[in-house]
């Protein structure tokens, strides 16, 4: 039989460093959305002033 209980996630040195590498890892992947994103725009700028 089951029974409902509180459940928990044990914590220690290596979740902190799991937060950490992720944290990491999602601001440089923003970086490179934003720097892809400012190329794309820029493209389509250019190609805009070269159809005018």
């Amino acid at each position: 039989m089951f029974e409902m209980s509180t459940g928990y996630l044990p914590v220690n040195q290596n979740w902190q460093r799991y937060v950490n590498q992720s944290n990491t890892v999602y601001e440089d992947m923003q970086n490179q959305l934003k720097q892809l994103l400012m190329r794309l725009a820029n493209d389509a700028c250019k190609l805009l002033a070269t159809e005018q």
